[in-house]
C-alpha cells in the first residue's frame, strides 16, 4: 500500500516544510489529540522508529515536532505511523500560523456538533410525543423518524469515537473513546432491533443527547487547552506578556509577540518589561531577578538596553522595541530549556493508568450487570448497563492532570517565577535541603562601606568605579549605584574594552589608562579595590545589611522540615557570621 505522506520525502516538497534552522526537523498539526495519553502514544513512536532523534507533542496547540537522525531519513514514515495510531498529521509549512490550522480543525468540530445538535433536538421532540402517550400508527411513524435522524449521529457524528476506540484495540489498549463508541453503536443496535419487532424501549434520544453533550464538552475542553496549556511551554512566559503600544497619540494593550521593531511601548511601575528595547526615558530602576536570580535593583539611564522580563521599580518609562516574544533575550533563554514531555511525568502516567483502570472497571461491571440477569429481563439489565457506561465516562480524568499543571505554571509566571517544567511540582515533594544564596537574597540593596583606606576619597575615584560597574549586573554594582546615587559621572570619561571578570570584578580602558575594580583577600578579610594600571588607588570593605524578616523566614523553613544552607562566595568569616545571625549552616564557594 502506498504511503499517503510519501510527498514529504520528495525534494520539491521538503523545503516547504523543513525547519529553516534544522533541516532534520519538521512540525505537524495533529488532529485528534485530546489528552496526555494521546501524547504518550505518539511520542512512543520514537522508541520503535530508529530514524527518530526526537519527537515531542505540544498538547496546547496539537502539534508534533519530529527531528530525524539524518537528512536521509524518512518523514513520510513517521507521519504514516502517527496516522495508523488514529491521528491525522498535517505538515506545517514554514511561517504558517498554527492557530489557523487549529481554527480550521475547530470548524470541523463545530459542524459535527451542529449536526449532532440538530438531530438530537428533533429526536427529543419526537420522543416527547411518545412519552406523553402517543400510540398507534403515529407512534411507529415517530419512532422511524427518530431512526432516520439517528443515522447521521451513529455514523458521521460518532465516527471519531469509533476511530479512537478501534485504534486503541489495535494497540492492545482501551481508549477513553470506548464508552462513547460502545454506547452509540449498541444503543443503535438494540433500539433498531426493538423497532423492527415493534416492542421494547428506543434509546435514540438518550444516546444522541449523550454524544452531543460529550462532543460539546470536548470542544470547550479543546478551547481551554489552546488557551491555557500553552503555559506548559517555558517560552509562554515571553510570548504572553502584555505590552502597552503607542498608536498615534493613544496607548493600547497588545500581546508582546505582536510587537515590531521600533515600536514605542510604555511600562508602568511594577510591571514586567514585555520586550527587549532601548530606554527612551531619562532614567529607570529595574529589577532583573527574573533574568539572573538577583533581587538587587539596577539604575539605568537613557539609551540603555533593557531586556524582556525585567521589572520596572521606578515610575513609568518608555522603550523602543528591538525584539519581542521568542526572539527576545528572555525568549532565547527559555527556548534553550529542554523540558521533559508531559507524558513522561509520573502524575500523567498515574492519571493514564487510573483512567484505563476506570474504563476496564466500568465496562466489566456493565458486562456483568448485563449478563447476570439477561435470561430474566434483558431490557432492564441492558438499561442498567447502558446507564453505567454513559454516566461513568472518564474523559475529565484524562484531561484534568495537564490542565492542573498548566494553571500552576500560569500562576507561577504571574508571580514572576519561571518554571522550566511541570515536573518541578513533582520533584518538590522530594526536596530535603534548600541552598540559599546570601548576596541579594538575604541582604538589602544598600550596603555599609567600611574600613576605607582613604578618609576622604576623591570623587573621581567613585566616578571611575561607577563607570566600570555600569557594564556589570553583579549585586555589588547595584549596591554601589545606590550608595553613590548622588554621584554624577563626568561626560568626558570614555570607557573602552570593558570586560566583566566572573567572580572577580570589572576592567576597562578609561581615557587611555587601564582601570580595574575587583576584590581581593588579606587573610580571611575580603576587600574591594580600585586599580590604575595595576596600582592600587583605593580599597575598602562592604558590609551587607540583612533584609528584615530574614530570621523569621529561615525559622519557618526549618519548621516545615527542610534543612537550609547558606551559600556564598564571600569571605568565610563573613559567611559564617551571617549564617549564625539567621540560623543557617554556612557553605562557602
Amino acid at each position: 500500500m502506498q504511503n499517503t505522506f510519501q510527498y514529504l520525502d520528495l525534494e520539491q516538497f521538503r523545503p516547504l516544510y523543513l525547519n529553516l534552522q534544522n533541516p532534520r526537523k519538521m512540525k505537524f498539526y495533529v488532529e485528534g489529540v485530546k489528552c496526555s495519553k494521546c501524547i504518550a502514544k505518539i511520542e512512543g513512536l520514537k522508541n520503535h522508529n530508529h530514524q527518530v532523534q526526537h519527537l515531542e507533542v505540544d498538547l496546547a496547540n496539537q502539534t508534533a515536532t519530529v527531528e530525524l537522525k539524518s537528512l536521509d531519513s524518512s518523514f513520510s514514515r513517521i507521519a504514516d505511523e502517527i496516522y495508523k495510531l488514529g491521528f491525522r498529521p498535517i505538515p506545517i509549512q514554514n511561517q504558517e500560523d498554527t492557530a489557523e490550522l487549529w481554527r480550521l480543525d475547530s470548524k470541523k468540530d463545530l459542524i459535527r456538533i451542529g449536526v449532532a445538535g440538530y438531530c438530537t433536538g428533533n429526536i427529543m421532540l419526537l420522543a416527547f410525543a411518545t412519552y406523553f402517550g402517543l400510540n398507534g400508527t403515529m407512534k411507529v411513524i415517530f419512532e422511524w423518524l427518530q431512526f432516520a435522524l439517528y443515522l447521521p449521529v451513529v455514523t458521521y457524528v460518532a465516527w471519531p469515537f469509533y476511530k479512537g476506540f478501534i485504534s486503541g484495540l489495535r494497540k492492545n489498549n482501551l481508549s477513553i473513546d470506548g464508552p462513547m463508541a460502545i454506547a452509540s453503536f449498541i444503543g443503535f443496535a438494540v433500539s433498531t432491533a426493538n423497532l423492527l419487532r415493534g416492542n421494547g424501549s428506543i434509546y435514540f434520544d438518550s444516546t444522541s443527547a449523550f454524544l452531543f453533550l460529550i462532543l460539546s464538552t470536548r470542544f470547550f475542553q479543546k478551547k481551554i487547552r489552546f488557551e491555557f496549556l500553552k503555559y506548559l511551554r517555558p517560552t509562554a512566559f515571553a510570548e504572553t506578556l502584555k505590552a502597552k503600544l503607542k498608536d498615534g497619540n493613544h496607548w493600547h494593550w497588545v500581546r508582546s509577540d505582536h510587537l515590531k521593531i521600533n515600536d514605542l511601548i510604555l511600562v508602568n511601575h511594577g510591571e514586567l518589561v514585555p520586550a527587549d528595547g532601548f530606554l527612551k526615558s531619562s532614567e529607570a530602576i529595574v529589577d532583573l531577578s527574573v533574568l539572573n536570580g538577583e533581587s538587587m535593583p539596577r539604575r539605568v539611564h537613557e539609551g540603555t538596553r533593557i531586556n524582556a522580563g525585567s521589572r520596572l521599580l521606578s515610575q513609568s518609562a518608555e522603550l523602543k522595541v528591538t525584539a519581542s516574544g521568542v526572539n527576545s533575550f528572555l525568549g532565547h533563554l527559555l527556548s534553550s530549556i529542554n523540558s521533559p514531555s508531559l507524558s513522561d511525568m509520573d502524575s500523567s502516567q498515574l492519571s493514564n493508568k487510573a483512567s484505563q483502570f476506570l474504563l476496564i472497571s466500568v465496562l466489566s461491571i456493565a458486562a456483568i450487570t448485563l449478563f447476570s440477569g439477561i435470561w430474566l429481563d434483558f431490557e432492564t439489565q441492558f438499561e442498567k448497563a447502558f446507564a453505567l457506561i454513559v454516566v461513568a465516562c472518564p474523559c475529565a480524568m484524562a484531561f484534568g492532570t495537564p490542565l492542573a499543571f498548566s494553571f500552576s505554571m500560569k500562576r507561577a509566571q504571574e508571580k514572576g517565577i519561571i518554571i522550566k517544567s511541570a515536573r518541578v511540582f513533582e520533584d518538590l515533594e522530594k526536596v530535603e535541603r534548600i541552598f540559599i544564596d546570601k548576596t541579594g537574597t538575604l541582604t538589602e540593596k544598600f550596603w555599609n562601606l567600611t574600613n576605607s583606606s582613604l578618609i576622604e576619597p576623591p570623587q573621581i575615584y567613585k566616578q571611575l568605579i561607577l563607570k566600570l560597574e555600569s557594564q556589570s549586573q553583579h549585586p555589588i554594582a547595584f549596591a554601589l549605584s545606590e550608595i553613590w546615587s548622588d554621584i554624577q559621572i563626568q561626560s568626558d570619561l570614555n570607557l573602552e574594552s570593558a570586560q566583566e571578570i566572573p567572580s572577580l570584578g570589572v576592567t576597562g580602558i578609561i581615557n587611555g589608562n587601564t582601570f580595574e575594580f575587583s576584590h581581593f583577600f588579606e587573610g580571611s578579610e575580603k576587600w574591594f579595590g580600585l586599580f590604575e594600571n595595576k596600582n592600587l588607588l583605593w580599597n575598602f570593605q562592604l558590609k551587607p545589611i540583612l533584609l528584615s524578616g530574614t530570621y523569621d523566614a529561615i525559622q519557618e523553613i526549618l519548621t516545615l522540615g527542610y534543612k537550609p544552607f547558606l551559600l556564598s562566595g564571600d569571605a568565610p568569616n563573613v559567611t559564617i557570621e551571617t549564617a549564625k545571625k539567621v540560623g543557617l549552616c554556612p557553605l562557602t564557594t
